[in-house]
């Protein structure tokens, strides 16, 4: 697959002006060496996304998340999602108990 700058571009910008470089040249720059890099690799251009786990996920971060995640992959972007069940435990979420962390983790995958 070869990348594109604008689809890729588009997937990132969407929902994060506020996190970003608002110069646009300097954000060009950085993903056209970035897809220069993955075009002549063949390597794919990953993204990673994690979330601690503390109950239901709520609607708001679940929808933003999950169209962010899915802008990513129409851009042809390699998403991987990680459930932080020790971050959870380290910050005594739940009821502190990993077993318990874990049955809401599995949970949540089943949803």
């Amino acid at each position: 697959m070869l990348y594109s700058l604008a689809k890729l571009k588009e997937a990132i910008l969407f929902n994060t002006v506020e996190v970003l470089p608002t110069n646009n040249n300097q954000l060009d720059e950085e993903l056209e060496l970035l897809i220069s890099k993955a075009n002549s690799s063949g390597e794919l251009i990953k993204h990673y996304i994690g979330f601690e786990i503390s109950g239901k996920i709520h609607i708001g971060t679940g929808i933003m998340s999950a169209l962010k995640i899915k802008k990513l992959q129409d851009a042809g972007v390699h998403c991987t999602i990680f459930l932080a069940d020790y971050h959870t435990f380290l910050n005594e979420k739940l009821d502190g108990k990993i077993e318990t962390i874990r049955k809401v983790s599995k949970n949540i995958l089943l949803q």
